[in-house]
Parts: C-alpha cells; sequence; structure tokens
C-alpha cells in the first residue's frame, strides 16, 4: 500500500508495507465535506489533523506516536460509518490507496 519514492498507487500488501511511523506530512484527498467530517473523527482519536480544501493533513511532527497502519484503521473505520469505499493519499514521494476492504494481516 505504501511505498517511499514512488507516484504508483499500492493496493496489495504483498508488493509493500506501510513504514511503522510518519515520517513526512500525509494527505488525505477529500472534497471539503468530507474532509472536515474526517478531521473530526480523527481528533477524536486523538490524531492531530488539518483540514484544508484539498483534504486532511496530518503532520508528521505532530503525530510522532502514530504509525501508519494505526491511521490507516482509523480512516477506515470513518470510511465504514460514512459509506466511503475508498481515499486516496499521499506522502512525500508516495501515492496510495486506503479502501474499506483490508486485504493484508
Amino acid at each position: 500500500m505504501f511505498l517511499h519514492a514512488s507516484r504508483r498507487e499500492l493496493d496489495d500488501p504483498d508488493q509493500a508495507r506501510l513504514p511503522d511511523r510518519v515520517h513526512a506530512d500525509l494527505l488525505f484527498e477529500l472534497p471539503a465535506s468530507q474532509g472536515a467530517s474526517l478531521g473530526e473523527w480523527l481528533g477524536c482519536a486523538a490524531v492531530v489533523a488539518e483540514v484544508e480544501a484539498d483534504g486532511v493533513i496530518v503532520r508528521a511532527h505532530a503525530n510522532r506516536v502514530f504509525g501508519l497502519p494505526d491511521l490507516a484503521g482509523v480512516v477506515r473505520e470513518w470510511m465504514q460509518a460514512h459509506s466511503v469505499d475508498a481515499v486516496l493519499a499521499s506522502s512525500d514521494e508516495a501515492l496510495f490507496a486506503i479502501s474499506t476492504h483490508e486485504t493484508g494481516p
């Protein structure tokens, strides 16, 4: 799902694994109406998130205790609660998708 230094979208967990920690800011690309909702959801999970016009930004320096798999899990819970099938995210030089159909361990 996450491949460092690649602009390819990966959703096959056998191709790459999520790193343990957030090393660069993470942008969840969503329309403004959904971004506000996800921002509130992340805030309830104690994740520092900023709602912007392009989506929701999770700043790496403010979320050092959260791993990317943890963030993906919180986003999946929001997606299931709000009937969202997939969310695109980008960080540093990587682009990946989070879907409601978790395909890895």
